[in-house]
């Protein structure tokens, strides 16, 4: 990547709100010999831009939109990796991104110089101890889960990373989370405010449900939502729940 291509992205990341200097990079990206690039920036900021009175525009749009995202999707996801990430585009770049919490430092470090990243959200098997940091605590009986370490994982000192305003930890997996869950209860920190829990398909217990409800780590946090049909707890800590983390407290049901 040249000098100049990475000042253009650096102009972008630093005024995300701006399409002027995302039409400028399309520019260039047409002077460079990358014109599918460039007309796909255009085609999703002009889609995010049109006004209601020329929507019927809009189906051609989308149709090219799709196009280029089919055929070049994958190689725009993957700027310094050959394995590809699941994103969202939005007005031509990487707004959105889904990948393992041990792929994490890669995804935000690898995506977050070229892109304005704003959400990342992290598939994570807690009970596989899987989650990154740089410490670990173990219980009584030997099992060791890595304690979220929000400051090194997404909010740290590097400046490209300032932006991200939302860090999602989703537990997809059939398992209890419900012991990792009690060992971060015990950082001496609370939380980062953007980080958000996702408990997806996960049996979420009393014990793990009365650690969000009771400890002080988890009072900044952005979001908690649970999959109604497979918690396994009470209505009272629920209603707990509910008061504690008001509309921050978001309920599924299938």
């Amino acid at each position: 990547m040249s000098a100049e291509e990475r000042a253009l992205l650096a102009a972008i990341i630093a005024d995300p709100d701006d399409d002027t200097v995302r039409l400028v990079y399309a520019d260039w990206l047409d002077e460079h010999d990358r014109p599918e690039r460039a007309e796909f920036i255009r085609v999703q900021i002009e889609l995010a831009t049109t006004r209601r009175e020329v929507a019927a525009i809009l189906p051609s749009l989308s149709d090219r939109e799709k196009i280029l995202y089919d055929r070049f999707g994958s190689r725009w996801s993957t700027p310094f990796s050959s394995t590809p990430c699941c994103a969202d585009f939005e007005r031509g770049f990487i707004s959105r991104a889904w990948s393992s919490a041990s792929e994490a430092p890669d995804v935000l470090l690898r995506l977050s110089t070229v892109s304005p990243l704003r959400q990342v959200h992290f598939l994570s098997p807690w009970t596989s101890g899987e989650l990154y940091t740089e410490t670990t605590h173990e219980d009584d009986d030997g099992y060791s889960i890595p304690l979220l370490d929000v400051q090194r994982v997404a909010y740290g000192a590097s400046e490209p990373l300032a932006g991200i305003r939302a860090l999602t930890v989703i537990c997809a997996d059939s398992h209890t989370p419900d012991r990792a869950i009690e060992l971060i209860a015990r950082r001496d920190q609370p939380l980062d405010e953007r980080l958000a829990f996702s408990f997806s398909r996960c049996l979420l217990g009393e014990s793990g449900a009365r650690c969000l409800a009771e400890s002080a780590v988890f009072e900044p946090l952005a979001e908690i939502a649970i999959d109604i049909d497979v918690v396994n707890f009470s209505l009272p800590i629920l209603g707990t729940l509910r008061d504690r983390f008001k509309e921050r407290f978001i309920v599924h049901s299938r």
